[in-house]
């Protein structure tokens, strides 16, 4: 048991002695724990004062700087000169293609030269706020101070012009299709010099598709295919306008072969009769390509109107159907029709502004 005691003894004691460097270690390794930590602090406050001083700029105030009092870019005037350049490159560019692709006609000017044919210049468009429910030849007789009344005397003005001052006995109205405002013309031309106290008839020679009689509210009867027959009397046949005076000899109807009819002697010798009765003779026919009735009596007329509308007539329908009613000796003139002023008075055309601008003082509205 002391042998075993003394045993105990000696392994206590060197534990103790073990545990006294233990701790005496742990003591150490703080401390160079510290010391680490403390030397880590010193090297990154080192290399940021150092990173901050190489970051320092080198640089130095040459001037002083000033604010502008205009802009260094763009440069205004230079790139305005190049865009209106540009533009009217562009505009010009525009203006040619839509030439090439134009294919009505805009001015009396145009029509005289592609085609060789005089113009007689244009009749105003009649919009129908303006015309109030009236037609145009009506408004006319309402408004004889009117533009569109103006129109229609500068016409028959220019055709005694062309004559040498000498007044046609008859004149054909017509045009290459319809709705070319042909019937509107020429009832308007008749029922103005109506009131201007001549003695005028108005033949209605479109015996497929009549229109006269229903624009001054005259009733159908006895019309121009009867009296060429022979089973009607001139003097029955013809019927008196009450606003005008004009006279009316109205197609009675669809007719068996119009063509034929117009083209035999009895409508030469009704033209003459009324020529010699009337001071004017004003023959509204079908269109020249709908029938071959206008070409026919082109040859009996002394004078052809035809109607052209502004901006929707084609141009080689237009030439081919003048072609047709063409006659040597026998004047031809053209007439724009339904020609939009306002439109045509920016075109810069010869004719553009009449009756718009400056001058329109002198039209009632």
């Amino acid at each position: 048991m002391q042998t075993s005691l003394d045993q105990t003894k000696s392994r206590i004691a060197e534990s103790s002695k073990s545990e006294i460097e233990l701790r005496a270690l742990e003591r150490e390794a703080r401390a160079n724990r510290a010391l680490l930590e403390s030397f880590l602090g010193r090297f990154k406050a080192t290399g940021a004062q150092e990173e901050a001083r190489f970051q320092q700029p080198d640089a130095r105030v040459v001037s002083r700087g000033e604010v502008p009092d205009r802009p260094a870019f763009p440069q205004t005037l230079p790139i305005l000169a190049i865009a209106l350049i540009v533009a009217l490159l562009i505009g010009a560019m525009i203006a040619l293609i839509q030439e090439q692709f134009e294919r009505g006609f805009r001015s009396a000017e145009q029509i005289e030269r592609l085609t060789g044919v005089p113009g007689l210049g244009f009749v105003p468009w009649l919009a129908r706020r303006t015309r109030r429910g009236l037609t145009p030849d009506a408004f006319m007789v309402e408004r004889p101070s009117s533009a569109f009344a103006e129109s229609i005397r500068s016409a028959y003005a220019g055709i005694v012009l062309s004559r040498d001052g000498r007044a046609p006995r008859s004149i054909l109205v017509t045009s290459a299709q319809s709705d070319e405002g042909k019937t509107a013309i020429a009832l308007s031309l008749a029922r103005l010099r109506a009131m201007a106290s001549s003695r005028v008839v108005i033949v209605d020679a479109d015996l497929r598709a009549p229109a006269v009689h229903e624009r001054i509210r005259i009733a159908r009867g006895p019309g121009l295919s009867d009296v060429l027959r022979g089973a009607v009397p001139l003097d029955e046949a013809l019927r008196q306008d009450e606003r005008t005076g004009a006279y009316l000899l109205s197609a009675d109807g669809p007719t068996a072969h119009p063509s034929d009819l117009l083209a035999a002697p009895a409508m030469r010798q009704l033209l003459d009769t009324l020529a010699s009765r009337f001071d004017l003779v004003v023959i509204d026919s079908p269109p020249v390509r709908a029938a071959a009735d206008a070409r026919i009596l082109s040859n009996l007329a002394e004078v052809t109107l035809f109607i052209v509308r502004w901006g929707r007539m084609r141009r080689e329908v237009a030439l081919q159907a003048l072609r047709q009613i063409e006659v040597p000796g026998r004047p031809l003139r053209v007439l724009v029709s339904m020609v939009d002023v306002r439109r045509h008075a920016r075109y810069g055309f010869g004719d553009s502004g009449y009756y718009f601008g400056h001058d329109r003082k002198y039209y009632a509205e």
